[in-house]
């Protein structure tokens, strides 16, 4: 499968260190192989502030990639990419084989069961877009972690 956008644009466009690399694996189109993707992001990112979101993310891409695009035909694949930016951010490009359409976070009703993982990932990112290529789809997100309070700090009354 090819390198989605160039490499170069995407560490660009997520102000990734020109040095860093990205961790890459490919899996079978089966929604079987979300729980393996769990646990590559997990296993990588490890230590990594952003590692439980970025984890949330890769699942939900992963997700769609295997419900909505032509990976879930038979001898349909995906690629997962994942790479460290700084300390409070990472970042996740799922490739897929593309389909028909491309989804898109909508408003749902209440009572909807499905439908609000795209939704999910723009909470948890700071930057999302979506890159059609030569017949793939690239789905690229930043995930960030917020910084913690300090604890016990000198200025947590109200005056």
């Amino acid at each position: 499968m090819p390198l989605i956008l160039d490499e170069a644009e995407v560490n660009r466009r997520m102000n990734l260190p020109s040095e860093s690399g990205w961790l890459v694996q490919t899996y079978p189109g089966s929604i079987l192989q979300v729980r393996a993707v769990r646990r590559f992001v997990r296993d990588s990112l490890a230590e990594h502030p952003a590692a439980e979101e970025t984890e949330i993310v890769a699942s939900e891409l992963v997700t769609n990639s295997v419900i909505h695009s032509a990976s879930c035909l038979p001898g349909g694949r995906f690629v997962i990419r994942l790479a460290v930016i700084d300390k409070q951010r990472a970042g996740v490009v799922v490739t897929d084989e593309g389909g028909p359409f491309c989804p898109s976070a909508e408003a749902l009703g209440l009572d909807s069961e499905s439908g609000r993982g795209l939704e999910v990932v723009q909470a948890l990112s700071s930057l999302f877009w979506v890159h059609e290529h030569d017949g793939f789809r690239s789905f690229c997100a930043v995930v960030a972690t917020l910084p913690t309070p300090l604890a016990n700090s000198e200025n947590t009354e109200l005056r």
